[in-house]
């Protein structure tokens, strides 16, 4: 009879989860034939969705894949925290497992894959990138092994990476589990990143990427054997009825009570090997986790307790050194008592690394405990031990909680500040808000505390914008102006305020208040280069928007030159990317060609993946004018590769339109069918009807070019939908009219495709990026009136579309025309 019962979370074996262990056991066997995958398992609290990943990872220790484990905890928020945790606890596969990042430091590899960008904006891809290449290289040595607990907690940061991972891993030997609760992704003393990872779990299930395992609740008879298996004998009716019932299908519940049971003696083995109740259980057994645990926590011994209390304040985790310092108590007695507590007591255990709380609920029930005035003292007691060790970033967000809990402003103060910009340098402004909000909450002396003030109104304002919610950034640009703040930075302040007030973004918005606030700023002497490059680029853009080509031109040109000049050579390269936009419209694809061309010498450099997505687009279009369509080939497929890595859906269907465009146009049908329908798919996944339009008409053209008339009809009834959003004329509406006036001419009305196709090209005329499309509406057209006899016109048309190409430098095009125009 003699049984450890205070083992049997670890010990004993699973029951009730063989079909959930199969799916995991299914996803593994095809991440080893180079089919990764991801699951994400979701589920209530003391569910078994840790037991359950355990067992998995048991099962497979013979296979000696790489295990990347790192959990979420709002205690230890960090930008990136549970990735950078996986790196910190596997020193060894990190130092060598990667060829380019081999013999470095531990804190080396971090700081490449997790450290700032030349330009903030840009982190988070750059790390995106990073990661994801490393645990391609490691997964092409040993399989590997991705878990990620309790993503509910999760930073915005960490909610990226792991959707990057899961929408790139198809094609590496790595399995990436994530878990969660869905209970608790809404909860209001949660940092906003719940939001996140609920539209990534969305969107990942809506693109079928991953594969959720739903933990439901055990039923009755898996209950029952749960508790046969740990209760050795034999478990009569008034023990097994309660604990089923109780219990409601829970595996932590149903181990803490029978624990509870066994320690007080409320169920005893008798020696003929029978379980015993000494009293009715359903009237005795607490009816919470809750319950259960707090009356554990009434037999530590004070000591003991002491050190309990203090760890819930440090969080889920915590470390020998800082609960030493804060106790005053040697290294080695805290080893010892801690010990004590795994083995008897079983409220904490050691993951090879660092000392936690079993369950998070665990730790919460030890906190709730605590008396009000005594975790103000715990929390203050813990901030400062924890600065007199030495602090570094990841710890900012931490002693900004402890010294609000503790009631200490000024601590807090400084900590909300440097937490906010931290993360901010991130660009996981979610993270960053209420941080910066914290601080100017706390701020009682303005004019003592200035500099802090103002840079939590600024990052505030920031985080606010990045998120769209411009009115508020407004609000508090508005506050940072008025605070008098240093001139640089009043002068970035009325830049960005001025790029919330543009029409569309404000309901009273208008170019007359982005202007005046620009020309502001300029006039300020401390204003810093960087700034000057912003506001010219600014510029240029409202001129671009106002139809004055040749002031917006030279906008560009020195706001190229100046951020050139800074070296800032990511915004150089985004405005080169505007201006050959521009370029191509004014039909200076030359100019356009030689600007691309250099930006993207200085991105590869630099690894910045969303720069070189834009740019690639771009030249890729270049390319298309001028008739260089093998390079183009090669930049657009490179651009919607690197799309898709990045989720971007929609430069992704843009890139595949211009190259089933390219391919329709060369006769390519096949080809251009496939990009056509690869675009409508990656426009779908963004629900949006604009976008939508874009690959819709190139499919449209090609189904009416296949004989597919009605299904081209449809696919243009849609796009119209689509097209009403749009507050200009784009050359997509143009399309739209030449698709239709293809079905017409299949349908042997020559009439109804004169029409269309001449409304599609008068459309052409009046657009922004039109050029390219109103050569292709009327070679088209002309090659369609030759057919039906209409010789003059269609040789007044192929003339139009030379003259188009002549202007572009497109000898290819112009080979082309000259054949058709000397068999008319």
């Amino acid at each position: 009879m003699e049984k450890n019962i205070f083992n049997i979370n670890n010990k004993s074996p699973m029951i009730g989860r063989e079909n959930e262990v199969q799916i995991i056991m299914d996803h593994f066997s095809s991440a080893l034939t180079s089919k990764g995958n991801t699951i994400l398992i979701s589920g209530e609290a003391g569910i078994g969705k840790t037991r359950l990943c355990n067992e998995f990872l048991r099962m497979i220790s013979a296979i000696n894949p790489i295990v990347l484990q790192g959990a979420c905890d709002r205690s230890l928020m960090s930008p990136f925290g549970p990735f950078r945790r996986m790196i910190q606890n596997n020193t060894d596969v990190f130092l060598f497992g990667g060829a380019a990042q081999a013999n470095r430091r531990t804190d080396d590899i971090i700081e490449y894959i997790f450290g700032l960008a030349d330009e903030p904006s840009h982190a988070l891809e750059a790390t995106l990138f990073r990661f994801y290449d490393h645990i391609s290289y490691l997964a092409s040595k040993r399989p590997v092994i991705i878990l990620v607990e309790d993503l509910h907690m999760a930073d915005s940061g960490s909610i990226h990476l792991f959707h990057f991972i899961a929408r790139n891993i198809a094609g590496t030997r790595a399995l990436m589990i994530g878990t969660y609760r869905p209970e608790d992704t809404g909860r209001p003393d949660q940092v906003e990143g719940n939001t996140s990872f609920n539209e990534c779990a969305s969107s990942l299930l809506g693109d079928n990427t991953v594969t959720e395992i739903k933990m439901a609740q055990l039923p009755d008879l898996v209950t029952r054997e749960i508790v046969a298996g740990i209760l050795p004998g034999q478990v009569g009716a008034d023990i097994m009825d309660p604990l089923v019932e109780l219990g409601e299908g829970n595996p932590l519940f149903i181990i803490e009570s029978i624990k509870w049971l066994t320690r007080t003696e409320q169920i005893v083995p008798t020696e003929g090997g029978r379980w015993e109740a000494k009293t009715s259980l359903a009237m005795i057994i607490p009816k919470t986790i809750y319950e259960l645990v707090s009356n554990r926590l009434t037999e530590l011994d004070r000591g003991s307790r002491d050190l309990l209390d203090l760890a819930a304040v440090i969080g889920q985790k915590f470390t020998y050194s800082l609960l030493a310092k804060a106790l005053e108590r040697p290294v080695i007695q805290i080893v010892e008592e801690l010990e004590e507590l795994e083995k008897k007591a079983q409220f904490v255990d050691f993951d090879g690394c660092s000392y936690g709380f079993v369950h998070e609920r665990f730790r919460r029930v030890v906190y709730d405990e605590i008396a009000e005035e005594e975790k103000h003292r715990m929390h203050g007691k813990v901030g400062n031990c924890m600065v007199a060790m030495g602090v570094g970033p990841d710890d900012y967000a931490r002693l900004s909680d402890h010294f609000l809990l503790a009631g200490m402003s000024h601590e807090c103060i400084d900590y909300s500040v440097r937490a906010g910009t931290h993360f901010a340098s991130r660009m996981e402004m979610i993270e960053a808000l209420p941080f910066y909000q914290r601080a100017l909450d706390l701020i009682d002396s303005p004019d003592l505390q200035k500099d802090q003030m103002c840079t939590s109104l600024e990052g505030a304002a920031d985080a606010l914008m990045v998120q769209e919610r411009y009115p508020e950034a407004i609000v508090y640009y508005d506050r940072l102006l008025n605070s008098q703040p240093k001139e640089k930075v009043r002068a970035r302040g009325l830049r960005k305020k001025a790029e919330c007030s543009i029409p569309g973004r404000m309901e009273n918005g208008s170019f007359e208040i982005f202007k005046e606030l620009l020309n502001e700023a300029l006039e300020i002497d401390e204003i810093e280069p960087f700034e000057i490059a912003e506001i010219l680029s600014n510029k240029a853009g409202m001129e671009t928007h106002l139809g004055h080509y040749g002031q917006a031109s030279e906008f560009f040109q020195l706001s190229i030159d100046k951020f050139s000049e800074i070296e800032a050579w990511g915004r150089m390269a985004m405005e080169v990317a505007h201006y050959s936009d521009l370029l191509l419209t004014i039909g200076k694809t030359s100019e356009a060609l030689a600007y691309l061309s250099d930006a993207v010498d200085h991105i590869l450099k630099d690894e910045d993946p969303r720069n070189e997505l834009e740019v690639r687009i771009v030249l890729g279009e270049t390319l298309i004018h001028q008739g260089v369509y093998d390079e183009a080939n090669v930049n657009l497929n490179l651009a919607s590769r690197i799309a898709e890595k990045l989720g971007e859906n929609g430069a992704a269907a843009w890139a595949n339109y211009y190259l089933a465009l390219m391919m329709d146009d060369l006769n390519e049908l096949e080809e251009a069918l496939f990009y056509a329908e690869k675009g409508r798919d990656q426009a779908l996944k963004t629900q949006s009807q604009a976008l939508m339009a874009v690959p819709f008409v190139v499919l449209a053209h090609c189904y009416a070019r296949s004989g597919r008339l009605s299904d081209a009809e449809k696919l243009i009834d849609d796009a119209v939908i689509g097209l009403a959003s749009y507050s200009e004329t784009t050359p997509i509406a143009g399309m739209a009219h030449i698709v239709r006036g293809e079905v017409s001419f299949y349908r042997g009305n020559g009439q109804k495709m004169i029409e269309e196709y001449s409304a599609g090209i008068e459309l052409f005329s009046n657009c922004y990026m039109e050029l390219l499309h109103r050569a292709l509406g009327e070679k088209w057209f002309a090659s369609r009136l030759a057919m039906i006899g209409k010789t003059e016109k269609a040789r007044e048309h192929f003339l139009k579309a030379r003259g188009i190409y002549q202007n572009i430098d497109n000898p290819y095009e112009l080979e082309r025309i000259d054949r058709e125009l000397n068999a008319l």
